[in-house]
């Protein structure tokens, strides 16, 4: 076992100053590292340079790219390649810890910079990405070069197996368990109390779930409340909630290490209504860990931490029917929450960093056995030069950068087309809506003229009639009841507008105006469904289903008829 003290350079692909798990996680294991007595460098991309502690090298700006559900904020190219081979240069480490070393980042840099004994650890877990197996032949020649590889969960080794054929060794993320293990119940966050903590504007993160079940709930627990803690604006949120349930949530903000502790402590339940795009769920260990009882839902990740349902209640993911009944279950047995609360805390202790890290440096060990040290790959060759040398490595490296840019451009052009598709839906939407007002308006003032000394008794009950029907037809019935209001107002307006007096011309006019506006915005909705039909038939729509679920717009036969 080694005795010695180690010098580490650990690699974040993630923004430094930027909330999420990978970062945690290499926070905390480097600051365990070293108050081990090791020496560890941790090189990251950062925003802000004034705000980062001495073990951490900025590798310079991050970029936001869409990644596995989220926005993940990464750093590739020429520019951040030199950074990472001076930092491997006067690094002299014994050995290279990469996280996430196969996604386009400074940790595929680093893999592809440096050799020697390097460790990588993969934490995402994903669904079959062709983007991936297409560039998996590029990417094994990287991943061969570790010593060793980490899943941080059973989905995120299955994951690293199925896209790149390699295993990993299995040790969880971290956390420092006693931190949570000591927390204070808050009076102000107990009773029928449920708590959530995340990136709440994720879609991934669930929290409409939550807010969907929250009616059900409450109709069994007149009490309940709900807190949330975390980054975003809740104001977005706040406009899905019911008007009358409102008032039963409360949105916290960010909260520090300890009010976490005594969040957990003192919430009836903590609800993971996550969808997917976890690999571990580091927030249900530290909730274990406090001695909440746990309500997750049964994606993968959560499925295995609480070993199905041992440590914590499962319900179907994205089922708001099913968390409900599962929270107003355990509300109802105080019994089994305390059992399952206690449980919990119990099995959370293999999550704390005394295990963790010990596992890590064992891998590590292992790792060292060659007696090497971490060098680069080649001495004294810059950007320019590498582009320009023919060797095989080389060769690799060259297809590799000119597929990661072409792979990144077409991200760029999905998520550029999908925003455009958006904006032809929304354009559909606003027309259909002002077409609508206008129609509904034209109705109310052929009831005025029906009223009105204009119309004979038998023309205003027709009159009537057409624009009742009008208001209140269903979409199947528009068509033939807008345009049996206009034969209505034609008939009467050919033999009664010579006749009209000063109060019924304004009545008249009024019409004729909304019959000109109703012109147009037949034109400008005909013209929106059309362009959206025209886009969403072409194949890079189709193909890669970029309006979700959206319904395919039409137009209407009342459209081409009703004046």
């Amino acid at each position: 076992m080694l005795t010695r003290s180690l010098t580490i350079g650990i690699v974040c692909p993630y923004g430094w100053d930027t909330p999420g798990g990978v970062q945690n996680h290499v926070r905390d294991l480097a600051e365990y590292l070293i108050a081990a007595g090791h020496k560890v460098s941790v090189l990251a991309p950062v925003i802000d340079e004034t705000k980062i502690p001495a073990y951490v090298t900025s590798a310079g700006k991050p970029i936001a790219i869409p990644y596995n559900g989220a926005v993940a904020r990464v750093l590739f190219g020429p520019i951040a390649f030199a950074r990472v081979r001076q930092w491997i240069a006067q690094g002299d480490f014994d050995i290279l810890h990469l996280h996430e070393p196969a996604i386009p980042s400074i940790s595929l840099l680093a893999c592809w910079a440096a050799e020697g004994p390097m460790v990588g650890t993969f934490h995402a877990a994903a669904k079959r990405q062709k983007a991936i197996f297409a560039i998996g032949p590029i990417l094994e020649p990287v991943i061969e070069k570790l010593s060793a590889r980490i899943a941080v969960s059973e989905a995120a080794r299955a994951t690293l197996t199925e896209h790149l054929e390699t295993d990993a060794v299995v040790i969880p993320n971290g956390i420092y368990a006693d931190r949570y293990r000591d927390g204070t119940p808050q009076e102000k966050w107990q009773g029928n109390t449920l708590g959530f903590i995340g990136r709440f504007e994720e879609p991934r993160k669930g929290l409409s779930v939550l807010v969907d079940a929250l009616p059900i709930i409450s109709r069994f627990a007149p009490d309940v409340r709900v807190f949330i803690a975390g980054p975003g604006d809740p104001d977005e949120v706040i406009k899905t909630i019911d008007p009358q349930l409102r008032s039963r949530f409360t949105f916290l903000g960010k909260i520090s290490e300890q009010d976490k502790a005594n969040f957990l402590a003192s919430i009836s339940l903590y609800i993971a209504p996550n969808t997917g795009g976890e690999s571990f769920g580091i927030i249900l260990a530290e909730a274990l860990a406090g001695g909440a009882t746990v309500v997750a839902s049964d994606i993968p990740a959560f499925d295995s931490l609480l070993n199905h349902g041992q440590y914590g209640e499962i319900f179907e993911s994205e089922s708001s029917t099913d968390l409900a009944k599962r929270v107003i279950d355990l509300l109802r047995d105080e019994n089994r929450r305390v059992e399952l609360g206690k449980a919990g805390k119990v099995h959370a202790q293999q999550f704390d960093w005394k295990v963790v890290a010990d596992q890590i440096f064992s891998i590590y060990e292992m790792s060292l056995v060659s007696g090497e040290k971490v060098r680069l790959a080649s001495e004294n060759r810059s950007w320019s030069k590498f582009l320009g040398r023919e060797s095989k490595g080389d060769e690799y490296m060259k297809t590799f950068i000119f597929v990661i840019v072409l792979l990144l451009v077409f991200i760029w052009y999905l998520s550029f087309s999908a925003t455009r598709l958006d904006r032809l839906h929304h354009r559909v939407e606003t027309s259909w809506a002002n077409l609508d007002s206008l129609l509904q308006r034209r109705a109310a003032v052929a009831l005025e003229i029906a009223r009105s000394e204009i119309a004979d008794p038998a023309s205003a009950m027709l009159l009537t009639a057409a624009a009742y029907q009008a208001r209140e037809a269903i979409i199947e019935n528009r068509s033939a009841a807008e345009s049996g209001l206009s034969g209505a107002l034609g008939l009467l307006l050919a033999d009664g507008q010579s006749s009209a007096r000063p109060a019924e011309v304004v009545l008249l006019r009024e019409l004729s105006e909304l019959t000109d506006k109703i012109r147009i915005a037949i034109a400008l909705h005909v013209d929106a469904v059309t362009r959206t039909q025209l886009v969403r038939r072409k194949f890079i729509f189709r193909t890669f289903r970029l309006a979700g679920t959206a319904p395919l717009p039409v137009t209407y036969e009342f459209e081409s008829d009703v004046l």
